[in-house]
């Protein structure tokens, strides 16, 4: 006991000091050495998440989930995973297990909150980052997303006021910066839109949202040329090629007789010239029998137009 409670600290430290590599190196072979050493398989599947190898994380989480059930946090730290695999209604199961293990956590509140605004539940995620601010009101990230889901939930002023109070607190704060542009957007406040995306990137360059956001409203303001935009669009893509992931495997059936799947990704399938220019072609396609229509709308937003759209489809799934 008093060898694994060592090797533990040595792996908690690499851990806390960001050496992942190393620590990762070192725990493989003690973990085939020791396979029902829970903190081992908890740990490498932190270590493995922070470097991206989420395919890898996740069994490692499980493993130790398995072995020691009783922790939340490891929960937690499976939920956290699954939200950024996109598995949102498997993250949901996750958290709540984590809740039920320890109501008075308030990250695991906080990351519910991550997980619902990431599916587009905004009321949820409301809540959540609502009670996790309850329990400790120095957790930045809790404002944060009480911010997002206010945002989502179209309550721009509650939103801006709280991400004016986290730049009060911390005026390096990326992520208000980012959402102040989409907020002032929204509002068609397009120079200020533009100044918090430009903040935003001053402060972490690998912020695609913010990235995404100032090349959008660049077309609204007309203050570049066109080679300056386009390089500045080349630097996007740049940044977006290291954040993919990489499938490797593939599954396709080889049935000639299949239906073809195709699937359509829009923030615009409502009042809005994409979605007038769309609908026509949607209700075209549903004259095929040899196709299967999938739709991913980015927002919960609707109308009639929307309600039309939606008829032509056989997945909706936004």
């Amino acid at each position: 006991h008093a060898r694994m409670a060592d090797l533990f600290a040595r792996a908690l430290q690499d851990y806390n000091q960001r050496n992942y590599h190393k620590l990762i190196a070192e725990l493989e072979p003690l973990l085939e050495k020791h396979p029902d050493w829970g903190e081992g398989h908890h740990l490498l599947g932190a270590g493995l998440s922070m470097l991206n190898r989420l395919d890898r994380a996740e069994p490692a989480l499980r493993r130790a989930i398995t072995l020691l059930p009783g922790r939340s946090e490891i929960w937690d730290h499976l939920a956290i995973l699954l939200v950024r695999m996109g598995q949102y209604e498997d993250a949901k199961d996750a958290y709540e297990q984590s809740l039920a293990l320890n109501p008075m956590r308030p990250e695991s509140w906080n990351n519910a909150a991550d997980a619902a605004i990431s599916r587009q539940d905004y009321d949820a995620g409301f809540q959540y980052a609502l009670f996790a601010n309850g329990l400790d009101q120095s957790i930045l990230a809790a404002v944060f997303n009480l911010g997002r889901a206010s945002l989502g939930r179209g309550d721009l002023d509650l939103a801006h006021r709280l991400f004016k109070r986290l730049l009060e607190v911390n005026p390096r704060h990326g992520g208000a910066e980012q959402k102040l542009g989409d907020l002032c957007l929204v509002r068609g406040e397009y120079d200020v839109a533009a100044e918090h995306y430009q903040r935003a990137i001053d402060i972490n360059p690998s912020d695609c949202d913010a990235y995404s956001g100032s090349l959008f409203i660049s077309h609204y303001l007309a203050r570049e040329g066109e080679e300056q935009l386009l390089e500045r669009a080349r630097r996007y893509g740049q940044l977006l090629a290291k954040h993919a992931r990489i499938r490797s495997n593939w599954t396709h059936s080889r049935d000639a007789d299949r239906k073809l799947r195709l699937g359509f990704v829009s923030g615009d399938l409502l009042n809005h010239p994409v979605g007038f220019f769309f609908v026509t072609v949607a209700e075209a396609l549903t004259q095929s029998s040899s196709l299967e229509l999938f739709a991913y709308p980015t927002t919960r937003r609707t109308d009639d137009l929307t309600d039309r759209i939606r008829r032509c489809f056989s997945h909706w799934t936004p």
